[in-house]
């Protein structure tokens, strides 16, 4: 054993999980809020849901209050197969959709039923 592996011994690295930072700054504006939605988000019967299971049910919650906070969306998570998904409640289906219209890209207008 050399002096390096005494001094800082090599551990196995375990997968992380994506974390919210400790004051989330993400999303800031209607324009990142757009691009999350493209990438990641995705039309219910009544509401519009985040894949977010991959975060934590702690920072589910604090997207959920970002979104509350920043852009008066109501918000709640649902329990789904592999975790929790970020969902937004019908009556902020319309708000959500006025907020980013103006940035999303023509191909993704299905998401909200607009072709």
């Amino acid at each position: 054993m050399n002096l390096e592996e005494i001094i800082a011994p090599r551990t196995p690295r375990t997968p992380r999980t994506p974390r919210t930072p400790r004051t989330p700054r993400t999303p800031r504006t209607p324009r990142s809020l757009a691009f999350w939605i493209m990438d990641d988000g995705y039309k219910s019967t009544n509401g519009f849901y985040f894949c977010t299971e991959s975060y934590s049910l702690e920072d589910n919650y604090k997207l959920s209050k970002i979104l509350k906070n920043r852009f008066n969306l109501d918000c709640g998570v649902h329990k789904h197969t592999n975790g929790h998904r970020l969902y937004v409640f019908s009556n902020s289906k319309d708000k959500l959709l006025e907020l980013v219209k103006p940035y999303l890209i023509n191909h993704f207008y299905y998401k909200f039923d607009l072709i």
